[in-house]
């Protein structure tokens, strides 16, 4: 936006074309990926299901939001930021653990997900 309000041309046109290239990377790496997918269900089913299954749960560590921090760094822009952090029960957690949002979050992921099943079911009848 700056190079356009500059007048730098050039420089607006190698900020499109890079945002373009990405933009393209993206739509072929979904389709791509959504063309493999779509033959493994079809070809490996029980396979697929189990790997993806193990994705999810191996990622919900990741998503734990009762952390404790157990070591911080300093990052490029001299900030601290946790390093190293260990999941912890939300009754040990020093600090507001918002156990009632995360409860209500946790039943509209739900909802929606049984939501979306109902209307996907509706449509293949």
């Amino acid at each position: 936006m700056e190079a356009i309000i500059a007048g730098d041309w050039s420089a607006a046109w190698d900020y499109f074309t890079n945002l373009l290239m990405v933009a393209i990377g993206a739509i072929l790496g979904i389709k791509l990926f959504s063309r493999a997918l779509t033959w493994l269900f079809e070809n490996h089913k029980n396979l697929t299901l189990a790997l993806l299954t193990g994705f999810m749960i191996g990622s919900l560590n990741k998503l734990w939001p009762w952390k404790m921090i157990l070591k911080t760094r300093i990052n490029s822009h001299g900030e601290e930021v946790p390093f190293l952090e260990k999941s912890i029960l939300p009754q040990n957690f020093t600090g507001d653990a918002l156990i009632l949002y995360a409860g209500i979050l946790m039943v509209l992921g739900f909802l929606l997900i049984l939501i979306l099943e109902k209307v996907a079911h509706k449509k293949t009848n």
